[in-house]
């Protein structure tokens, strides 16, 4: 009885943090394959040549104007990143995706999501990391 209540009480708990710490930890290793792809496809025009972002649900649901273009074309349609942001879209909270987008000059990228925890999180290749409870936080690629 009451015993099982607390213990499944602690359980949710203990996947509420595991999830939130899976989709902090993915979200931060795009700053690594953003790099890779900056140094690869993106040599010498920076992580787009055309206007993209992208969006990823829970299910893997990829939409936003990078799910049409090549790889060259944006990071964000690179198999790598999407496959890290589907990563980090398994691990938010349910029926919200993962958000990407990117500056005008294709120099900034900003990846945000809803956490399991309710809180807004927000990485970019500024080095930002931004958590906050409200709304989303990825604007023309910085965490604002």
């Amino acid at each position: 009885g009451i015993l099982s209540s607390i213990v499944i009480a602690s359980l949710n708990s203990a996947r509420t943090k595991g999830a939130v710490s899976a989709a902090k930890s993915g979200a931060a290793q795009l700053r690594t394959q953003s790099e890779v792809y900056y140094d690869g496809l993106g040599a010498g025009t920076g992580y787009a040549t055309a206007t993209c972002a992208i969006s990823v649900t829970n299910a893997g649901v990829v939409s936003g104007t990078a799910a049409s273009l090549n790889p060259s074309a944006c990071m964000f349609a690179d198999t790598t990143v999407v496959s890290q942001l589907k990563q980090v879209a398994t691990n938010a909270k349910s029926g919200v995706a993962v958000i990407g987008n990117l500056d005008t000059t294709f120099q900034k990228w900003a990846v945000s999501t809803q956490l399991k925890d309710d809180k807004y999180y927000c990485v970019d290749n500024s080095g930002n990391t931004k958590e906050q409870t409200g709304s989303t936080v990825a604007t023309a690629g910085v965490c604002s």
